[in-house]
């Protein structure tokens, strides 16, 4: 079942200014409301830019007091759709010949890292927090299936059953949106960059099925 593309977004704040405010600023990411994204910077001045004519983002500041070499940027995350999906590790096959229903023994024997895949725009740490709120919060960003995990099946007569081992998890299809601002008075779109990522969860187990 898919999912559909919700108004919850992300905001993760960059910027290429002058080495003081290097110095002064880091990389901040908050969570947004569900109508529109909020972010914030730790930074001396609070006077928001709101109002000015030349203010063209869905979002207020505050910015850091006026500097006529600053230039920053606002990554803007927004869900497009999210469908779930099984990421195999492992696969067993048990065939049944004969005319009578028998039982099988499926055990892990293969272990196998899954990583969350991150698009060109994106960052590993604003991707993820992304995802854990607007898809699922059991999404990881990396995650090794397990061995010797047993269970046990029914196959039913002159078929076979396959158990696969693996992780639940997610293929999304997300917007990252950046915006521009200059000098704290003026923001405008950037660009847009839409991206796909199976993004794996902390969820392990036994899948199986007839053939």
């Amino acid at each position: 079942m898919q999912r559909s593309a919700r108004s919850a977004e992300f905001g993760t704040y960059n910027r290429s200014v002058s080495s003081r405010w290097r110095r002064a600023l880091g990389v901040l990411t908050s969570l947004c409301a569900l109508v529109s994204p909020l972010v914030v910077l730790s930074s001396p001045g609070t006077a928001s830019a709101s109002s000015s004519p030349l203010w063209n983002c869905p979002f207020p500041g505050p910015w850091p007091p006026f500097d006529p070499n600053f230039v920053g940027y606002v990554e803007q995350y927004s869900l497009v759709a999210s469908t779930p999906t099984f990421n195999v590790a492992d696969t067993r096959i048990v065939i049944n010949d004969t005319d009578d229903p028998a039982t099988a023994t499926f055990t892990a024997q293969r272990s196998r890292t899954f990583s969350l895949t991150v698009g060109a725009g994106a960052s590993a740490s604003g991707l993820l927090d992304f995802l854990q709120v607007s898809v699922s919060t059991s999404i990881v960003m990396s995650v090794t299936t397990a061995t010797s995990v047993s269970t046990t099946g029914q196959v039913p007569p002159h078929s076979q059953l396959i158990g696969e081992y693996g992780v639940q998890a997610f293929t999304v299809t997300y917007d990252i949106t950046t915006y521009r601002i200059v000098a704290r008075m003026a923001c405008e779109p950037y660009s847009v960059q839409r991206n796909t990522t199976n993004a794996p969860t902390n969820i392990q187990g036994w899948r199986l099925r007839t053939a």
